[in-house]
């Protein structure tokens, strides 16, 4: 875990982890939901700057013509 935070809103808090893959956090996930510690949950995705750098070059690469009308 990176960082907690306590919020107003939607949500009572947000965590930050900095996680292996995204079947990490689904399994922590749900073993915290399992037992009824966590009501409701969202995630959000977030990439490091080399990452996004990495994907912009792969999509320079690739040609999306459209969807076919």
């Amino acid at each position: 875990m990176e960082a907690l935070y306590y919020s107003f809103g939607d949500y009572d808090g947000f965590v930050i982890i900095d996680a292996p893959d995204e079947a990490t956090v689904t399994a922590i996930l749900l073993a915290a939901l399992a037992p009824g510690h966590l009501r409701a949950t969202k995630t959000t995705v977030l990439m490091r700057p080399e990452t996004m750098v990495e994907a912009m070059k792969k999509a320079g690469e690739l040609s999306y013509p459209g969807p076919d009308k």
